[in-house]
């Protein structure tokens, strides 16, 4: 039995086979038995435990070493906090005693992974999902990305310090920062900004101090000064200089003119549309045209002029993406030969017209007075000339107006009041509908005539009566 046991070795399971010896326990003491088979039974769910020292134990009667404890999904392992705040791992099966040792794995899979605290020293995952809050004094990664539900990442900090490999400042924002096209609140710190339109007018400060800087030298050149004006059919230099004033009849340019150390007049090459085009920019100040109001100011030859008032007069059309805002609007037809055409010469040229989102007419005004809409809601609606008198007023017995629709009340003990009125004609269709009381009377058209009819009852009535 001794040769036996200093002969023995510590096999994997999965390297026994048939014809083995194994120890094994038999009534207390230790046997060796040969394995006569080795039966499948596919996988199982299994327990291991792990002994203290020795690291081995007796199960089902078979001797066994080295084994550990595996998580299990049985809910007899918990995790909780201890009264003074720290995670521990308790067995539920055994008085919820405490279980100070798990194991070590060198791989772990789980499909479903809880820790109250894990210290873990370094993690490589293809995908990880932080439901709740990642807190990590360092977060190494390439990319940053928005949620696939969502187009935004938001940063919450109150300042921002964005540094290179060495640890040192590369971008450092300090308070707010809202960038929707490029905007920045407060004040901008760059060595080098790069922009094409940034670029163009360092280029011209560049050309506008190199102007300067000459001009400036020139003053101090020793030059030999005529006496008196000298007269040159032509001259051509590579570079000229005027220190003080010049005079030209006409003076062409072929680049670029520079007036002071602002205004900039200049042709260039339109990248987009190749064709070349004409500037006329201020670098920081604005520019002001008439600034004095002494004369009009006309563009293209006429056809939009602005007088010393402020008063705007096109020729054309005018388009206008946004809205208008006016304290009034007065639409009447060109007198002006210049700018009126065929169409603008006769009152049936429109004066207003309004189009719907397909370009269609659907009501208009024209020069005559006359308006067409296709539809026309209105609470009330009164028809009448300049000189209309106020619907309802009673001179006399008679009501004298031009309006073609109003009200008028026939007084307590008057039988028929008369309503004179120039549209009326023989031909004229009138209605009246009472709005009060009638006593049961009918209200009618006694009789008619051009230019006024008459409106009552066959006997007065004691209560004045109102109609439309």
């Amino acid at each position: 039995m001794l040769n036996k046991i200093k002969k023995a070795v510590w096999k994997k399971v999965s390297h026994l086979k048939t014809g083995a010896i194994i120890a094994i326990e038999k009534n207390g003491k230790l046997e060796w038995d040969e394995i006569v088979g080795i039966k499948s039974v596919g996988r199982e769910r299994v327990y291991d435990i792990e002994v203290e020292g020795t690291h081995n134990f007796v199960g089902n009667g078979i001797i066994a070493h080295n084994t550990y404890i595996a998580l299990t999904d049985t809910g007899d392992l918990n995790i909780a906090k201890d009264t003074n705040g720290n995670y521990q791992i308790t067995d539920s099966s055994n008085n919820n005693s405490v279980i100070e040792k798990i194991g070590a794995f060198s791989k772990l899979l789980a499909a479903d992974f809880e820790a109250g605290i894990a210290r873990i020293t370094e993690i490589i995952a293809d995908k990880i999902t932080v439901t709740g809050s990642l807190i990590s004094p360092v977060v190494q990664t390439d990319l940053i990305s928005p949620l696939a539900d969502s187009d935004t990442v938001t940063i919450q900090t109150k300042n921002l310090v964005i540094e290179n490999a060495s640890g040192s400042a590369e971008v450092k924002i300090v308070g707010d920062l809202t960038a929707e096209n490029a905007s920045i609140s407060g004040e901008l710190y760059a060595e080098s900004i790069v922009s094409p339109d940034l670029d163009k007018i360092q280029e011209l400060l560049r050309q506008v101090k190199t102007d300067q800087d000459l001009l400036a030298q020139a003053q101090t050149w020793q030059t030999n000064t005529a006496t008196d004006s000298a007269k040159l059919d032509q001259l051509a230099v590579l570079d000229l200089y005027v220190t003080n004033q010049g005079a030209f009849n006409s003076l062409s340019v072929a680049n670029t003119m520079t007036i002071g150390s602002d205004l900039v007049i200049q042709s260039s090459l339109d990248p987009i549309y190749n064709i070349l085009y004409t500037s006329l920019d201020t670098l920081t100040a604005p520019l002001k045209i008439q600034s004095l109001a002494l004369a009009p100011l006309e563009i293209k030859a006429g056809l939009v002029t602005i007088d010393t008032h402020g008063n705007v007069q096109i020729a054309g059309n005018l388009f206008v993406a946004g809205r208008i805002h006016s304290s009034g609007l007065t639409l009447k037809m060109n007198q002006d030969s210049r700018f009126m055409n065929q169409d603008s010469a006769t009152d049936s040229a429109s004066l207003l017209s309004l189009q719907n989102s397909g370009g269609q007419q659907v009501g208009s005004v024209d020069a005559s007075g006359s308006a067409r809409f296709s539809n026309l809601s209105t609470q009330g609606l009164t028809i009448a000339g300049a000189d209309a008198t106020s619907a309802g007023t009673i001179v006399n017995g008679v009501i004298t107006t031009n309006s073609t629709v109003g009200q008028a009340t026939i007084p307590a003990g008057t039988s028929e009041i008369t309503i004179k009125n120039p549209k009326v004609t023989d031909y004229t269709l009138v209605y009246v509908t009472p709005t009060s009381c009638t006593q049961n009377n009918v209200l009618y058209v006694k009789s008619k005539q051009a230019g006024q009819f008459v409106v009552g009852f066959t006997n007065p009535l004691d209560i004045e009566v109102k109609f439309n």
